[in-house]
Parts: structure tokens; C-alpha cells; sequence
């Protein structure tokens, strides 16, 4: 919600990404179902987070995603108390 804010406010990727709100291709992502999904219009009203979750993943599931290979790993590791 927070870069859409912005967006609609006339900040530039470039911008954005410089204050470590995301890479710019995320950016670029984001940018472009805004647009749209007509989210960039002052007149319409930002989306909620329901509505994102359906173009956006969550991060946390991502990271969930990335160790899922390593899942029995972890496992042994943690009976370790590794």
C-alpha cells in the first residue's frame, strides 16, 4: 500500500528504490498492475490488503518456498539444537 501511496503522489522507481522500499523490478511489477487496476487514479480509491493479496504474494511464503528443499535439514539441525 505504502509504494501505491507514493505512486499516486508522483514518486519516481527510481526514487523509491533509493529509499529501500523495494529492487526496481518490484517496482516495476507493482507499478504496472497499478496501473492497471486503475490504482494510480487520486479519484478511485487505494486498494485494501485483500485486494493486493490477490496480485501479490506474501513475502513470508516466498521465504517459506526458498528453504522448502532444505526442510529435512533444518529438521536434523534443530534436534541437534544446532
Amino acid at each position: 500500500i505504502i509504494i501505491i501511496s507514493q505512486l499516486r503522489e508522483g514518486a519516481t522507481l527510481r526514487g523509491l528504490s533509493r529509499d529501500k522500499l523495494a529492487d526496481r523490478k518490484t517496482l516495476r511489477n507493482v507499478r504496472d498492475i497499478a496501473i492497471e487496476q486503475g490504482w494510480l487514479e487520486k479519484d478511485k480509491p487505494i486498494p485494501s490488503e485483500q485486494e493486493l493479496e490477490l496480485f501479490f504474494e506474501k513475502s513470508s511464503a516466498n521465504s517459506f518456498l526458498s528453504i522448502q528443499p532444505y526442510r529435512v535439514k533444518i529438521e536434523e539441525w534443530t534436534r541437534q539444537g544446532v
